[in-house]
């Protein structure tokens, strides 16, 4: 018995040791390097499906996001280890990647949120928890599908872009254009969505604020942090959210 316990708990060592090579591979390949790592704290934001092992949702606030798979096969190994080695599933737990990335796991009923940040904090966790809630209510009837597409996935994408991005502006934040912003502005939007993000970046200049930017533009204060949180999300423009 001691044999096939020792040889079963092997077999799940490897396939950690393997899914963490990769994944290492990536986090560490000078091709892989993130653009304006000073900027944000969060890289990637992953939600799995804990039944299919397949990421119906994923975010990356930086380039060179890794295949989903990837990191769901990763967190898919660890926490059958650790289930197998206490007996529990942990819902809540954290990995750290040298000093530049850690991977939060938050795990749902039939879901598993991922997001790789910088630092951890009890901020980013709470977030993320709320996330993964937020992704089970709405896509419960969804929960054995490959994909999620329409206006709830896009209400969703706001949902996070609000509770990651927009929560954490203020009159104070500094912004960045990015010099090809326009090549990042989504062309799948209403045409007066495009327009009108258009029209608001061409009006920036990088180290404005959002101050600067309700002053000048004559807006009030949220509608500025909206739309800089709608052109940050889609790397237009980059924000200091360390």
């Amino acid at each position: 018995m001691a044999y096939v316990i020792r040889r079963f708990l092997l077999n799940i060592y490897r396939k950690l040791s393997h899914s963490t090579s990769v994944l290492r591979r990536w986090l560490f390949s000078p091709d892989s390097s993130f653009d304006y790592p000073e900027f944000t704290n969060a890289k990637v934001l992953i939600v799995l499906n804990s039944q299919s092992g397949l990421a119906p949702y994923w975010h990356e606030f930086v380039n060179g996001m890794p295949d989903p798979q990837i990191i769901s096969g990763f967190v898919s190994a660890m926490s059958s280890f650790m289930q197998e080695v206490t007996g529990t599933s942990a819902k809540t737990w954290k990995t750290e990647f040298g000093d530049d990335v850690i991977l939060l796991i938050e795990k749902g009923e039939w879901s598993i949120g991922v997001l790789a940040v910088s630092k951890a904090t009890p901020d980013v966790t709470e977030k993320l928890q709320r996330i993964v809630n937020e992704f089970e209510q709405n896509f419960y009837v969804l929960r054995y599908a490959d994909d999620l597409q329409g206006s709830a996935f896009k209400e969703f994408d706001h949902y996070v872009r609000r509770t990651l991005v927009l929560s954490e502006l203020t009159e104070q934040t500094i912004i960045e254009v990015d010099q090809e912003w326009s090549k990042y502005i989504p062309r799948n939007e209403l045409p007066s969505t495009v327009f009108r993000m258009t029209k608001f970046i061409q009006s920036l200049r990088t180290g404005m604020s959002i101050h600067d930017i309700v002053t000048e533009q004559d807006i009030t204060l949220d509608e500025a942090k909206d739309l800089v949180s709608q052109a940050f999300w889609c790397r237009a423009v980059q924000v200091n959210l360390t």
